[in-house]
């Protein structure tokens, strides 16, 4: 048991470093496009590439910061009808959720990693200004999608020990 909970406290670790670096890349998104415009509208000169890393900003920092949302319980829920049943019930409803959502960003993480490496072994580069390497530049979706499968495994035992 105790392996378990250094994994689960090591997992947590890992979580919110995700989720600061998410604030931190939204925190530079916000002062990155802030700057172009001005720069862009009072002096005529943009910021070369902003656009593409503003893309990717927003990319990464949602996949960066999924788990940590999940794991806090704050993310979007329509529980209008969820909230009527008993709350066995709804545990037993919430395990096999988590188990669904789980097994559907597993299905992401593999089909995401192949992807991946697919395009760096092709070497494609997405036909932007600053050209990044199209699978490193997408290699967020796989890893933040495990991320976010091992958080929904972890609330579906949460919910199943809420039930002894």
């Amino acid at each position: 048991m105790k392996l378990v909970s250094k994994f689960a406290a090591g997992f947590d670790g890992i979580v919110v470093y995700l989720a600061v670096l998410a604030a931190a890349m939204c925190v530079l998104l916000m002062l990155g496009v802030s700057i172009n415009v001005v720069l862009r509208y009072f002096f005529d000169k943009p910021i070369l590439g902003m656009e593409t890393v503003s893309e990717f900003f927003l990319l990464w920092l949602t996949f960066l910061g999924t788990a940590w949302v999940l794991k806090r319980g704050k993310h979007v829920r329509i529980d209008l009808a969820v909230n009527r049943l008993n709350l066995k019930t709804q545990a037993v409803l919430n395990i096999i959720l988590s188990i669904i959502g789980a097994v559907i960003f597993l299905f992401i993480v593999w089909y995401g990693a192949i992807a991946c490496w697919d395009y760096i072994q092709r070497g494609v580069w997405l036909p932007m200004i600053l050209r990044p390497l199209k699978g490193i530049a997408w290699a967020i979706i796989p890893i933040g999608s495990f991320v976010l499968a091992v958080q929904f495994l972890r609330n579906a035992y949460g919910y199943l020990r809420s039930l002894w």
